[in-house]
């Protein structure tokens, strides 16, 4: 079982936990990032990975990298890793890039969601809470696509 050395430590250690309780004794690798790359999406060389992707700004850029077959490219990281491939998501995911209309585009994503949890190509464990204490003098502290992960640099305090 590799892990991307990003997540915390106790992300593999509960699914090898997890995995003892049916007989499976797995063993982490733990790699640098650069190895744990190579590994996974370059070598291919994995039984169980434990990754941690999120949504990002959007679902097309965040979650359709991890599902869309035309997004299985060896050496690319962060994509589709697990070689899915459904036609049919790949149709939903094609037509909610492109949707203009929110409601649509979002029967799109659901429908999506409704394939990959029968399908199960990817399995979501957690959804770490992130909270942010904010305060409404504190401005522009969340800019752009990087959000809380920005470098505060145009942050500022409203008198």
């Amino acid at each position: 079982m590799t892990t991307n050395p990003f997540n915390p430590q106790t992300y593999s250690d509960f699914i090898a936990q997890a995995l003892q309780k049916i007989g499976i004794d797995p063993d982490i690798q733990k790699f640098d990032f650069a190895t744990y790359v190579k590994v996974v999406y370059t070598d291919r060389a994995w039984d169980l990975s434990v990754e941690s992707l999120s949504n990002t700004f959007d679902p097309t850029a965040g979650v359709q990298r991890v599902y869309w077959s035309k997004n299985f490219k060896i050496g690319l990281p962060f994509s589709n890793a697990s070689h899915y491939e459904n036609p049919e998501v790949d149709r939903l995911l094609e037509a909610a890039s492109a949707e203009p209309d929110l409601d649509k585009r979002a029967m799109y994503f659901k429908d999506f969601q409704v394939i990959i949890a029968r399908d199960l190509p990817v399995i979501n464990l957690v959804s770490p809470i992130q909270p942010v204490v904010g305060s409404i003098r504190v401005r522009d502290y969340a800019q752009g696509a990087e959000g809380l992960g920005g470098n505060l640099s145009r942050a500022w305090l409203k008198s």
